[in-house]
Order: C-alpha cells, then structure tokens, then sequence
C-alpha cells in the first residue's frame, strides 16, 4: 500500500515500539545517517533511544542499504553489511509491526524548509523482509581505548577531570580551551591484526565545547582521513567516525585542537571493532 498519511503511529504502547532504521536531513550533508527508537507514546510518557549521526562511505551507485534484526529483546541495526548499532533491553517491540517509508518535511533538528525542497526526491530502489534465523557468525571483538591506558598519549597540557557525568573509564581530559593547534591527544589501539574497522570515538557533551573538533584517523599506508564532530552534541555515545583499514603495528586516532577557537576539546575513548569479511 502506498498513502499520504502515516497511518497508525500511536500504537507504541503495549509492546509496541517506532524502530527508524534510517532517519536522515539534507541539511546533514549526503552519506549521513541515524537511528532511532522511540516507545510508550509521543506526549509526557514518550521514551527514546538515538545513536547520533553517521558519516557513511560513499558508495558509487548512490545508494546505501539499511536494515534492522529483530529478535526477542534484541535489535542490531546494519548500513551496507555493517552492523552500526544495538539495542538489547526487555522493552525491544514484542507485537507485531509494519513497514513505513515516510518523507517528512522538517519539524526537527533545526530543519525549516523553504524553496530548496522543490523537485527534490527520496528514491528507494527496494524493500524487503524475512523470517527465521540468520547463521550464526562469529562477534567480532573490539578494541576501546581509554583517555587514561597506557596506549592513549598527550601532546601539549590536557587537564584530567570526572565534573561532567557519562565518561567511559574513570575519567575524560580536556585542553582547557587553551593552546589552539599546539594540543593533540593520542590513542593508539592494540589491534590484533590488519584490517578493516569501525572507527568511534566518545565524549562527553556540553555547551562550552568546540563545534568542529578534528580527529585524525591513521590508515593503513600511513594516510591520514580527518572527520570533524560537534562535541556540543551525541553526549555520552559512541559517535561512528567510518569505516577504515588499519594496520596492527601504526594504526593511531588523534584528537587535535586546531579551529576550535569557540571552545573546549575533549578526548575520552576511542572504540574500534573489525568488521567482519
């Protein structure tokens, strides 16, 4: 069935729960997404749980596919083969559901439509879905590096501190917003071999910090990606920077300083999980 309306959203009581597998604002930029769940209502019972936004990999053919695994108190949610996020928790959905692909026109993050919607488009290539069980596969194991293990360095002062709640590890650092691009922070993950990873990194968020903090992400063959965050926003999270190939002896995250005049920087804890053939 295709309609105009969104048809029954209230039934997220009682078992039942809105899962977005994919959520995206083309004030975000291309090859950026989001997750999110929401349950018991959308007024003063309203309960919900995001994973921030992700800079996808660009693909050629312009498409990405997104998907979700629904198991008994288990949600896992995959871009391109890649698992991106997950969920286990007593409350995951346990009635049954239906499928929704909506364009929704602003009403959130700052999004205000004017002319530039005009002619614009979400295209979907397919849709589908299964049951059953999946093949058991191997969990990848991942790799966190904390702010304060023997693999995690500084360069220039950074100032240890546990103010602010929701730090992995025993606390995070900060660089006292003070000595612009002559600070770095490095994290070097003891990985067990070469190969392909997601990169997150983690912080936590306050409005007293820089909107464009770059981190550097050490490839194998010694090349360099920077992917730029907001630490103003995605407090607490595991924030996906991408997916790169590292290698075991050089792979290195580093947190730098440089253009963050309009605030505080933050290094916490890196995470880095293989991904899987």
């Amino acid at each position: 069935m295709v309609q105009d309306d969104w048809g029954d959203t209230a039934t997220t009581f009682n078992g039942g729960m809105e899962v977005d597998i994919l959520e995206s604002l083309g004030i975000w930029g291309p090859d950026v997404n989001s997750h999110a769940i929401h349950w018991d209502g959308y007024d003063s019972q309203h309960q919900s749980k995001g994973w921030g936004k992700m800079k996808l990999q660009s693909l050629a053919d312009g498409f990405h596919v997104y998907g979700v695994y629904w198991q008994q108190g288990r949600l896992e949610f995959f871009v391109d083969g890649i698992k991106t996020a997950e969920w286990s928790d007593s409350r995951v959905l346990s009635v049954p559901a239906y499928m929704l692909l909506s364009l929704q026109l602003g009403g959130w993050d700052g999004n205000t439509p004017g002319p530039q919607v005009h002619g614009q488009e979400m295209q979907v290539d397919w849709v589908r879905t299964w049951s059953g069980t999946r093949a058991a596969s191997a969990t990848p194991v991942e790799v966190i590096t904390d702010n304060a293990s023997a693999n995690a360095t500084a360069t220039g002062a950074w100032t240890a501190s546990s103010a602010m709640p929701g730090y992995h590890g025993s606390n995070y650092v900060h660089d006292g917003n003070t000595g612009k691009g002559s600070k770095r922070f490095h994290f070097k993950p003891a990985l067990a071999e070469n190969g392909l990873y997601q990169v997150y990194a983690r912080w936590v968020a306050d409005a007293n910090r820089a909107t464009a903090v770059p981190i550097d992400v050490v490839t194998a063959g010694g090349s360099t990606v920077t992917v730029k965050v907001n630490q103003r926003n995605n407090h607490a999270q595991w924030v996906l920077l991408g997916t790169f190939p590292l290698s075991a002896v050089d792979a290195e995250v580093v947190v730098r300083t440089d253009g963050t005049a309009d605030g505080y920087v933050v290094a916490d804890a890196i995470r880095v999980m293989p991904v899987a053939p």
